[in-house]
């Protein structure tokens, strides 16, 4: 038995309460959240916090709810989840965005009805080099917040996002929210994402804060149950490596045994890659042929061009990405061989 530490603790499922004006207007009126949100500038320091989280719960069912008048599904992540399933309800736990994860087959569908919701999307213009292929970034074009789409969970390789959703997806459990029920991931695929956010980036407090509550408060059951979810859409390696960013989670790591082998995103998130790499990492695992388009790395979304400097900046980190890339492949085969005998 392990002794890292846990403690089962009960699965507050408090109703969170909410100004009845969130959840009695029509649906994804996009007015409810950024009068929520806005207000938080007349009030004073706390309350406008709490206003502020408010407005950005209010604009995620209001998302949500034009998601599902235009039959793309969704499921919420993080943010309010998190709020209740780790802290019990607690608005003390300050979010910025909302994320939600949508199929792959339906990001343009999605991403047309952000549009008609006079959202516009702050990824367009990014350059393909810059661009994460898992998340676009969406802000309204007046008042707070931004909704983060995903079509996968970073961690997740891009060559299983479609079983990853149906998995996700089969599994997921109603949440309410002001009032109504969105669809959320289950206990297990939370549990899941807590490592995985926090291999992202050791520089995200907020997130190695989520695994160090996850990790004290969280069953070892749902521990084991959440690495058996990762090993199986093959983000083992990111898993592993977002536990051993805690001195709690490295323990786990041992304890759950995880297989030696890195994979190449885990690699990269080690050494705390640039974007550059990790973009062209992602495409050279999703094309193996390398029939993709370099150009497309130096383009945006955006009907405008791109400033010229920018281009030429990021032509010039091209060459130390991509040697990072194949060094760390090599690297990889090496760890791979060395396991296989």
């Amino acid at each position: 038995m392990w002794r890292g530490g846990y403690r089962r603790g009960p699965c507050i499922t408090r109703t969170l309460a909410t100004p009845r004006a969130c959840w009695q207007r029509p649906s994804y009126d996009v007015a409810v959240a950024r009068d929520v949100a806005n207000a938080a500038t007349d009030v004073p320091m706390g309350t406008g916090d709490v206003a502020y989280l408010l407005g950005l719960e209010a604009l995620a069912l209001n998302v949500v709810s034009a998601f599902r008048d235009h039959d793309v599904d969704a499921l919420v992540m993080k943010g309010p989840v998190t709020n209740r399933w780790l802290y019990g309800g607690a608005l003390t736990r300050r979010f910025g965005d909302i994320d939600i994860l949508v199929p792959p087959a339906s990001h343009a569908a999605a991403g047309a009805v952000l549009t008609g919701l006079h959202f516009r999307n702050d990824h367009a213009r990014v350059l393909g080099i810059h661009r994460p292929d898992y998340e676009a970034s969406w802000s309204p074009t007046s008042g707070v917040g931004s909704i983060d789409l995903h079509t996968r969970i970073a961690g997740i390789p891009a060559a299983r996002a479609d079983d990853a959703w149906r998995r996700l997806r089969a599994d997921a459990v109603d949440f309410a929210l002001h009032g109504q029920v969105v669809a959320t991931l289950n206990e297990t695929a939370r549990t899941m994402l807590l490592a995985l956010h926090a291999a992202r980036s050791r520089a995200d407090s907020r997130a190695q804060d989520d695994l160090d509550v996850g990790l004290t408060t969280l069953p070892e059951a749902l521990w084991r149950a959440a690495a058996g979810l990762a090993l199986e859409l093959d983000a083992g390696a990111c898993f592993s490596l977002g536990l051993r960013r805690s001195v709690r989670g490295r323990a786990l790591a041992e304890f759950l045994d995880f297989p030696k082998t890195p994979s190449l995103e885990s690699l990269l998130l080690e050494r705390e890659a640039p974007q550059e790499a990790k973009v062209i990492a992602g495409r050279m695992t999703a094309h193996p042929s390398g029939r993709h388009s370099v150009r497309s790395l130096f383009t945006t979304e955006a009907t405008e061009r791109p400033p010229l400097r920018t281009v030429l900046a990021a032509i010039t980190h091209f060459p130390g990405a991509l040697i990072l890339v194949h060094r760390l492949n090599r690297q990889l085969r090496r760890a791979r061989s060395e396991v296989a005998a």
